[in-house]
């Protein structure tokens, strides 16, 4: 358990990986066939608790410039991906929620690394 704010700033960031990574699969799984209430529910409560910490994140006094670039990044593929999981699965639409949470993960685990350099510095 993070006890400093900006300590708990780099476990929201990580959290963002998984989130991103879960609802790519629960969009493969409605894809595959496997299209249930639990699924859809999962997916859209994941949707909307990745939202809901992306504006923390964003929101949050802790900033360095790579900071804000990484967030205006991953807010970028967010659109996307977002969209993506909108629309009937398809060849296109799978395609691009693969690549797009791909790439939310490797800038969500930048964004961890950049937190955890801030909070170092912080606390010397």
């Amino acid at each position: 358990m993070a006890r400093s704010p900006t300590a708990k700033l780099v476990n929201l960031a990580g959290r963002q990986r998984m989130l991103s990574q879960r609802v790519a699969k629960n969009y493969a799984l409605i894809a595959a066939g496997w299209d249930t209430p639990a699924v859809r529910t999962q997916m859209s409560e994941d949707l909307k608790a990745f939202r809901k910490a992306n504006q923390d994140l964003a929101s949050a006094p802790l900033s360095t410039a790579a900071i804000r670039e990484t967030l205006e990044l991953a807010e970028g593929q967010w659109v996307f991906f977002e969209a993506a999981t909108n629309r009937l699965p398809d060849p296109r639409s799978l395609d691009n929620v693969a690549t797009t949470s791909e790439r939310i993960l490797a800038l969500m685990d930048d964004l961890t690394n950049l937190y955890e350099a801030a909070l170092l510095a912080v606390t010397g």
